[in-house]
Order: structure tokens, then C-alpha cells, then sequence
């Protein structure tokens, strides 16, 4: 499936559809690379010019994602607050990708959970599942309690439970992952409804912590170098989620959770996410 098809597949024309542009390649002498976000319809994201546009970016080693959930009209910005309503809910794994797409169908076939509208492997080892809902079926809290109890079951990236999140794009590559094809592993018309997720989703319980590769922190944005305190994983963690179109509010509330021995969570959470936000638009 290209890209311009996945549109057409899963938006309707007049939903404003944030896409976000992440540089991954050696910057050109002269240039500053930096994080491109665009919203428009997604028929116009699909058109023959913007694919055009978005190709070439693509082949200048840019990252492409794409929104879940329909921007609010004369919005330019992405946050959850400029979400319309809620017509997507979604998981983003990041381990044993495949193993998890076949437990969630098995479970959507016995009725646990919802039939996915498509899954996709964002890079070797590595999925994104999409559930399509009626447009406005769900509220955006409990679409998101939803997203956190779908990672509680089934494992994936806490941090992309927000409704303002933007995923990888089928079609184009994944230069983070070495210039893999993002593609379309499996798909079907469903429009799933939120009582056939069970109840217990809607109500997650703790979420294990999230994963933090032991390793590269602050350090290593700017030298290479290594840091590996727990500041400097939430460091690198924050990164990552902001790099994939996460929205800094929710970075930034997840962060201050899972700091509850800091003595102001909400300011280290916040500060963090502000420096790391600094930072990438530095190009760092």
C-alpha cells in the first residue's frame, strides 16, 4: 500500500491532517535541518503534489509521520487541545512487533478487543496498530486510558497514548532504522466500536515501567558521550518520544509520574521537556 492509498484508506477528505518531518540525514553545508509540521486535508495530504514533495523529503533522508486523530479547524498547532475529536486510538511497539499483532488479531477473532483496521511494521521487529473508531465515539480521556490499557496488555510505547499523536507513514522509509520500507503488513475495513474493547481496558492498571536502554543520555546529543543516570534516561527518553511527534504535554505529565522522588515533579518534568525541546531545534 503507498502512501497516498493509506490516506484515502483511512481518512475521510475533509479531516485536517497533521504531518510531521523529522531530518535524520547529514545536514547540507549551508542548511539547518530542523522538525517541518504541516496540517492540511487529507485529501490535499494525499494529492499528487504534496506525495511529490513528501517523496523528496523522504529521499533526503527525512523521517515522515503522520496524525491519528483530525486537527480542529484554522489550527496550526498540534496539541491535544487542537484535536477535533477522537476517530483513531492506536498502539506503537517497539519490541516483538509481529507476536503482538497476532495476539491482538486472535483476540479481536474471540471478541476481546476490536478488529484493527491495519497493521503496520514500522521497522524489523517493530509495529504500529490502528484501530479506526466512529468519529467523536470516544472522548479523548478515555481513548487514552484506552491506549494505556492496550499497552498494559500488549506491551508498546507509553508514551504515545495521546490523541494529538502522530505515527509512521506506510510507504516511505524509515531512515531512524537504516532506510527500512514502513509497510502495510495487514488490513481490513473495520470501524471498530469501544464496546467491544472490554471493560478492564478502559481501566489500565500501573503501567511496568517504561523501557530505558541503559546508555546514551544528555551527553550523547551533542559529543556522543554516554550518561547513564536516570535523569539521563528520562533525557534520552524524552527525546525519542518528541522526535516521533509525541505532544510535550503529555512527555512532560508521564515524566513528572514517574519522577515522584524529585521534590517538585511538575518542574523537572517541565524543565526537561523544555531544554530537550531547545535542543532539537538546534539540530542537536
Amino acid at each position: 500500500m503507498g502512501p497516498a492509498e493509506y490516506v484515502r484508506e483511512l481518512y475521510t477528505g475533509d479531516e485536517r491532517v497533521a504531518t510531521v518531518l523529522v531530518p535524520r540525514g547529514d545536514p547540507v553545508p549551508g542548511e539547518k535541518p530542523k522538525v517541518e509540521q504541516r496540517i492540511w486535508p487529507a485529501a490535499t495530504a494525499g494529492s499528487d503534489k504534496v506525495q511529490a514533495w513528501l517523496r523528496h523529503l523522504n529521499a533526503r533522508k527525512y523521517d515522515i509521520f503522520v496524525g491519528m486523530n483530525p486537527i480542529r479547524p484554522r489550527v496550526q498547532s498540534r496539541h491535544k487541545r487542537d484535536v477535533l475529536e477522537v476517530a483513531r486510538v492506536y498502539l506503537d511497539i517497539d519490541e516483538r512487533g509481529a507476536e503482538a499483532v497476532e495476539r491482538i488479531l486472535a483476540d479481536a477473532k474471540r471478541g476481546a478487543v476490536g478488529k484493527p483496521r491495519v497493521a503496520i511494521e514500522s521497522s524489523p521487529g517493530r509495529a504500529q496498530v490502528i484501530w479506526q473508531l466512529e468519529r467523536g465515539s470516544l472522548e479523548p480521556g478515555r481513548a487514552e486510558d484506552l491506549m494505556r490499557g492496550l499497552v498494559h496488555e500488549y506491551g508498546g510505547d507509553r508514551a504515545a497514548v495521546d490523541v494529538s499523536r502522530v505515527l509512521r507513514w506506510p510507504g516511505f522509509r524509515n531512515w531512524k532504522r537504516g532506510g527500512c520500507e514502513v509497510r502495510v503488513t495487514w488490513r481490513s475495513a473495520a470501524v471498530a466500536e469501544p464496546g467491544q474493547f472490554r471493560d478492564e481496558l478502559y481501566r489500565p492498571a500501573e503501567l511496568p515501567p517504561r523501557e530505558r536502554p541503559a546508555g546514551t543520555g544528555r551527553a550523547s546529543l551533542a559529543d556522543g558521550g554516554r550518561d547513564t543516570s536516570r535523569s539521563g534516561r528520562d533525557w534520552r527518553w524524552a527525546t525519542r518520544a518528541l522526535r516521533g511527534g509525541a505532544d510535550p504535554d503529555e512527555v512532560a505529565r508521564q515524566l513528572e509520574r514517574d519522577r515522584p522522588d524529585k521534590a517538585n515533579p511538575r518542574y523537572y518534568a517541565t524543565l526537561t521537556v523544555r531544554k530537550v525541546r531547545e535542543s532539537l531545534s538546534r539540530g542537536r
